[in-house]
């Protein structure tokens, strides 16, 4: 436990120190472009990530970085992944719209243990080592944290990120089930949708389209929060459809996704 406390404290002050870059050029004019998959990069996100990588290589040389940005060189005989997403969210980010944040987890023997996510606009944060700690972080004050089981759907609240993603007939198929029982949808979106969840102030995040260094932050912390992130369905790039909410309404999402689940993955 040692090793994964100073890897979660340090992650910790990496975290912020990210946030504050990612604000100095929100607050600036700022070019993007686009990637082959469509989605948004600025000078922004490539510093950050070169930034974490350089911290996590100079403590941890022997752990693996998975980065959304670059490639890097993975070894079979490492215990310890790390994730880095430098920004969730970079559309919102690239167009001034705050609901961005900061993504850093940590995988031991590829099961995700740690997780920090950094709302810099907002500040607000949530971070997780499972078995230590969990602290949610709003406007420096630090509190506790949990996600809230409403019973009668007709009062629930889902958020959703990203709806031109959906790619399948079962993707479809399932959301458009879910909305029909939910009665009030909002876009909260990218990783504050599940913060939002962790922190038990909406009922489900419904997001599209997840790689690991989107999902593997958000697991620790809706564990800890009482909820989880339930895969709806997978796709040949290894990202997948899921659909974070309470332990409570699990049994309602697993029934909705019988039509639409394949290939989930498992921790």
């Amino acid at each position: 436990m040692k090793n994964k406390i100073k890897r979660f404290d340090l992650a910790q002050v990496w975290i912020k120190e990210a946030g504050q870059r990612a604000l100095f050029y929100y607050n600036k004019s700022l070019d993007f472009s686009y990637k082959k998959d469509g989605s948004v990069v600025t000078k922004a996100d490539l510093e950050i990530e070169q930034f974490l990588k350089k911290k996590i290589e100079l403590h941890f040389p022997d752990d693996n970085i998975i980065g959304e940005e670059f490639e890097y060189r993975q070894s079979t005989k490492a215990k310890y992944t790390w994730t880095i997403d430098p920004i969730d969210g970079t559309f919102s980010f690239a167009h001034k719209l705050p609901l961005f944040g900061n993504l850093i987890g940590l995988m031991e023997d590829n099961y995700p243990i740690m997780g920090l996510i950094y709302c810099p606009t907002l500040k607000e944060a949530i971070f997780t080592l499972e078995g230590h700690k969990s602290i949610w972080i709003k406007d420096d004050i630090q509190q506790n944290f949990s996600s809230t089981y409403n019973e009668d759907l007709r009062n629930c609240i889902i958020s959703s990120s990203g709806l031109e993603l959906i790619k399948t007939k079962k993707t479809k198929r399932f959301y458009a089930n879910l909305l029909n029982h939910v009665k009030f949808e909002r876009s909260f979106g990218d990783c504050y949708g599940h913060l939002l969840v962790a922190t038990g102030r909406i009922d489900f995040m419904f997001d599209p389209k997840l790689k690991i260094w989107d999902y593997v932050p958000l697991i620790p912390n809706l564990r800890a929060a009482g909820a989880e992130l339930i895969t709806i369905n997978t796709y040949k790039d290894k990202s997948i459809a899921a659909v974070s909410c309470s332990l409570g309404h699990q049994e309602f999402i697993n029934n909705l996704q019988k039509l639409s689940l394949k290939n989930p993955i498992k921790f």
